[in-house]
């Protein structure tokens, strides 16, 4: 029987993330404020015009990609992560069989952190219900991959665990 489970998740903004977000659209206002006062009085009025709507298009276009969103998707065992950015573009984290997790559980305090692992962080970045998963990857070597799987998404992943992972919570 075929196994089959997609998630959407969305990456809620850290301060940092809002703090890039409000400059970029600050800068962009300043900028096109400026190019507006200073090409208005000569002859360059209607392109400076241009230019400020331009300005303008150029800070909302790099503010919205810092609205992202992941998806898994998990098929018989294979896990695909993508990255959203924008609601628009669309790029593969990675792809991996379950089969080839090391270890596998609820992210806890407990887990320690392994500076040997490449992290893959695909989660809500709210701390809550975040899971991790270690498993040697071609493209990044030995990979840890934090996300947030819902229950049904947890259960596709199960029946497709090696013998001796354990689950540290479920």
């Amino acid at each position: 029987m075929d196994t089959f489970a997609e998630q959407l998740i969305y990456k809620y903004p850290s301060s940092k993330d809002n703090a890039t977000k409000f400059l970029i659209y600050a800068v962009a206002i300043i900028l096109a404020l400026v190019t507006i006062m200073l090409t208005i009085p000569t002859w360059f009025g209607g392109f400076g015009l241009v230019l400020a709507g331009g300005i303008a298009w150029l800070g909302y276009y790099l503010g919205t990609k810092q609205y992202i969103e992941y998806e898994y998707i998990i098929t018989n065992g294979e896990i695909d992560i993508d990255k959203i950015v924008a609601k628009s573009k669309r790029t593969r984290l990675l792809t991996v069989k379950v089969s080839t997790f090391t270890a596998y559980g609820e992210l806890t305090q407990d887990i320690k952190d392994d500076d040997s692992l490449t992290l893959v962080l695909a989660s809500e970045n709210t701390g809550i219900d975040d899971w991790y998963a270690d498993f040697e990857n071609e493209s990044y070597g030995k990979t840890r991959l934090i996300f947030t799987p819902n229950e049904k998404f947890r259960e596709c992943i199960k029946p497709y665990l090696r013998n001796g992972i354990k689950l540290k919570k479920d």
